[in-house]
């Protein structure tokens, strides 16, 4: 983890030295252009959010690798990972730990000044939130988003349009539409979920999410209960800034990983071990039953017409499935 911190906030100097030599004055228009270890700046602030919050739970060499990891955030200059690093600092500094609190707020301090002295142009400017012609185009397309959104879940509200397929579902009534501004992402967590997975598997993530609530109010007089109830917290605000939890896999593996930790010294009684096989064997049958257009498009003709470029004749045997009507 210091290893890649360290080298995504020098390679951050790097990308914008090359900036200014261009003759531009500032790099926050030019952001988006940086992909520190592959992703581009909205995930890699999602990820450095989790990241932090794991440190607070290693300890050891915490308050190094937390200057890192805020720094690198702020130089994200992400309007959603400041608000979602604002809310983790304030949960953190009424709920923590006085030790944890230090361990946090310190190197918090400390990366806000740096980067204030070093990039005030850059730092003014994302905390403006909605006054450059960037900030504003950023936020149209928010809003032109959710209603593409609303309008497509309207059309298939209790299954959605599958996995991975919100961009295919509002590209018809959006991406078409060359005055309205267009993005490939989702504007929050709770869109992406009602168009991809409708009611039905929304209700799955909100059962889940209430699980993990109750598992964590348990065990609040636990320290490391209050930093996995900051981190996620974060998380899932700057995924109401901007979708991606769901398409990054490893935060989908480090916030699964969370939970188990926190129980990681529990033991399971006799009547708790019954019940608890109904979880994945619930989970099994709706994976299944899920999968079953999929299942069924295996063992069709769809491939062969595919294979053929005949688009119509597999249209045909899928008029439901929207990749294909995409195609």
């Amino acid at each position: 983890i210091g290893a890649a911190l360290l080298l995504a906030v020098c390679s951050f100097f790097v990308f914008r030295s090359s900036v200014l030599e261009a003759g531009f004055e500032n790099t926050y228009h030019f952001r988006f252009l940086f992909r520190p270890l592959g992703y581009i700046t909205n995930i890699w602030a999602e990820v450095l959010l989790m990241v932090s919050g794991w440190i607070c739970l290693m300890r050891r060499w915490s308050v190094p690798l937390q200057f890192l990891c805020l720094l690198a955030i702020l130089l994200s200059f992400s309007r959603g990972a400041y608000v979602a690093l604002g809310i983790y600092l304030l949960f953190a500094l009424l709920f923590f730990p006085k030790a944890e609190k230090l361990r946090l707020w310190l190197p918090a301090v400390t990366a806000m000044l740096l980067v204030a002295v070093l990039l005030p142009k850059e730092m003014h400017t994302t905390l403006q939130m909605n006054r450059t012609a960037s900030q504003q185009q950023s936020t149209e397309s928010r809003i032109s988003g959710t209603a593409a959104a609303w309008q497509a879940f309207t059309e298939r509200p209790f299954m959605g349009y599958g996995n991975g397929n919100y961009t295919y579902a509002v590209d018809a009534i959006t991406g078409q539409d060359s005055t309205k501004p267009f993005t490939s992402i989702a504007p929050s967590l709770p869109v992406q979920l009602l168009v991809e997975k409708g009611i039905c598997g929304t209700l799955v993530y909100l059962f889940a999410g209430i699980m993990i609530a109750w598992t964590l109010w348990q065990h609040r007089k636990k320290p490391d209960s209050r930093i996995i109830a900051a981190t996620l917290l974060a998380v899932l605000v700057k995924d109401f800034a901007q979708a991606t939890w769901l398409g990054t896999p490893v935060l989908l593996l480090m916030s699964y990983i969370l939970p188990a930790y926190l129980q990681r010294d529990e033991t399971l009684s006799a009547e708790t071990d019954r019940t608890a096989y109904m979880v994945p064997a619930f989970a099994v049958a709706l994976w299944v039953s899920w999968n079953i257009p999929s299942f069924r498009f295996l063992t069709d003709s769809t491939l062969d017409y595919l294979q053929d470029r005949n688009y119509d004749a597999a249209c045909a045997c899928h008029p439901e499935d929207v990749q294909l009507q995409y195609l």
